[in-house]
């Protein structure tokens, strides 16, 4: 790599980029060398890191070297893929697939001038892939987001909002997604569920949940109030039953007493 410091190379299908050729993997200090690669127009530039083994500071820290990935032909904190930390150790990091989003992608070594040589290699495979051919299989099955995640299908134009950017609910008029299943479909799509509908709360936002409940909502009250009645005559009936035989047993007991 770092006989390409400040160059700008073209990358037709794949290339492999090593740290350093030296037979004892020596990485010199004081560098600042970047490379810039650049692909056809029509395609992305996505960096693997296929390998790691550089030497880091006493606190696991990229101080001695480090590796960063930049998306575009710029050297800049606001475009880098590969994190503000940097890439060095031994450890993998937890994202270790790099893409661009046009179709140059720049590699900056860095190592700093207070510290003597070091020791280590790193590789890092950068692949030119068509942009139609990348975004299909980035989300295979599902809806991407302009905002770059992959929600599930059936979320779209559902009435809620499931992208950070809510694209997902963008130019849906006249193309709701019918996938209540089980479920209250709202006037304006959303799905809800069944026992909300009718519960004095407007859950569906547009109050589809709520129209037409009024008729029904007193039927009910209608028949609840007829069943107390029909349970208060029940049990007037019991008691009077009750009353009676208990006051015809006093009468027999006492008129045997006369007799």
């Amino acid at each position: 790599m770092t006989k390409h410091c400040s160059k700008e190379e073209h990358v037709e299908s794949a290339v492999a980029i090593t740290l350093s050729k030296h037979q004892f993997k020596v990485i010199s200090a004081c560098l600042n060398c970047s490379f810039t690669m650049v692909t056809r127009a029509d395609h992305v530039l996505v960096a693997t890191l296929y390998s790691l083994g550089t030497e880091t500071g006493s606190d696991g820290k990229c101080d001695k070297n480090r590796l960063d990935v930049y998306n575009g032909r710029k050297v800049n904190d606001s475009r880098i893929l590969s994190g503000k930390t940097g890439i060095c150790g031994c450890k993998f990091p937890a994202k270790s697939e790099f893409q661009s989003t046009e179709n140059a992608l720049t590699v900056r070594l860095f190592t700093p001038c207070n510290n003597r040589s070091t020791h280590g290699e790193l590789v890092l495979v950068v692949s030119s892939i068509p942009n139609e051919l990348y975004n299909r299989t980035e989300c295979p099955g599902q809806f991407k987001c302009l905002s770059g995640e992959c929600i599930d299908k059936n979320l779209v134009c559902d009435g809620t909002p499931a992208c950070k950017d809510k694209s997902d609910e963008t130019n849906c008029t006249g193309a709701r997604n019918h996938t209540c299943a089980g479920k209250f479909e709202c006037g304006n799509g959303k799905c809800i569920d069944k026992n909300l509908v009718c519960n004095g709360k407007n859950d569906c936002t547009d109050k589809s949940d709520e129209k037409g409940c009024h008729g029904n909502k007193h039927t009910l009250m209608f028949v609840l109030i007829g069943i107390a009645g029909l349970a208060v005559i029940v049990l007037v009936i019991i008691l009077i039953v009750l009353c009676c035989r208990y006051c015809c047993h006093g009468y027999a007991s006492a008129y045997r007493r006369l007799a």
